[in-house]
């Protein structure tokens, strides 16, 4: 019996926490509010007409295997990986065409498209 109350609380404690996962990257609810270096970003796609979409992302790091938040905002055939507070940490695509061959992407979701 008691295998049983581990096994059920197990389950519950993972499926909790799979999907929590994506709902507060960066522990905030809404980033494109809350954050205000991303806002700025967005500020300026419409300003200038620019094509933008940004995904809220889960990243693991190729070498350390370590797990970070982050966001993709992609701008034509570019891709530029942002942590948490606002920096550039992978470039893909663009000019160069190059994958980002730092970080592996875990999960992500998009939460903002203008196109």
């Amino acid at each position: 019996m008691k295998h049983l109350l581990y096994i059920a609380l197990l389950i519950t404690l993972l499926s909790c926490s799979k999907k929590a996962d994506l709902d507060k990257v960066c522990n905030v609810n809404d980033p494109l509010t809350e954050l205000p270096w991303l806002a700025q970003i967005v500020s300026n796609a419409e300003a200038d007409s620019i094509y933008l979409k940004i995904t809220k992302v889960i990243l693991k790091e190729k070498k350390t295997r370590k797990k970070l938040d982050g966001f993709i905002v992609s701008i034509g055939d570019a891709s530029i990986y942002y942590n948490c507070v606002g920096e550039q940490i992978c470039v893909a695509g663009g000019d160069s065409g190059a994958p980002c061959e730092t970080y592996k992407t875990l999960k992500e979701k998009t939460i903002y498209q203008n196109y």
